[in-house]
């Protein structure tokens, strides 16, 4: 009996440790969205990355009138992929050093506005987890986003350009 309940025992170690190993090298950044904060009302935009959504042009000023952003990292995983143990979610969002439309354009070095790491939350039942992260004062400055996967074998990375502009 002592046999059979430590080789039951190694069996499920192995499951465990493969299924680890699995969620290790599916894991992935999947997307970015954005969300303009409104400084009127409170509420959120919708995603501003998405297919169709209009230009970031006046943000500050414009109808939304939104001074910072709220950004979701989307990690797929797998579905019924366990979260791999000290996995994390790094987002570098990088402020450009010119302004859009600029009448005379200063010359400085772009600006890291946020480097944070942040754990995985729970996964759903298609295999992903989002991660929320907060810039304040956007909108007139174009912002390179950078999200990584620490933690892992492979350090899985996507960028994406938040492309804010100010036309005066």
């Amino acid at each position: 009996m002592l046999i059979k309940s430590f080789f039951v025992w190694i069996c499920f170690a192995i499951v465990l440790l493969a299924s680890t190993a699995v969620a290790q090298n599916t894991a992935r950044i999947a997307g970015f969205q954005a969300h303009l904060f409104n400084s009127k009302t409170g509420a959120l935009s919708d995603d501003m990355l998405a297919k169709g959504a209009p230009e970031m042009g006046n943000v500050p000023a414009g109808d939304f009138a939104s001074v910072s952003t709220f950004i979701v990292v989307k990690v797929e995983l797998g579905k019924e992929a366990p979260i791999p143990q000290n996995a994390k979610v790094r987002l570098v969002a990088t402020e450009s050093s010119s302004m859009s439309f600029a009448v005379k354009p200063k010359k400085e070095s772009d600006r890291i506005i946020l480097d944070r790491t942040s754990g995985l939350g729970p996964v759903n039942t298609d295999g992903n987890t989002y991660v929320g992260f907060w810039l304040a004062s956007t909108g007139c400055k174009s912002i390179s986003l950078k999200a990584s996967l620490l933690g892992l074998k492979e350090k899985p990375s996507l960028t994406e350009v938040l492309p804010f502009a100010c036309y005066e």
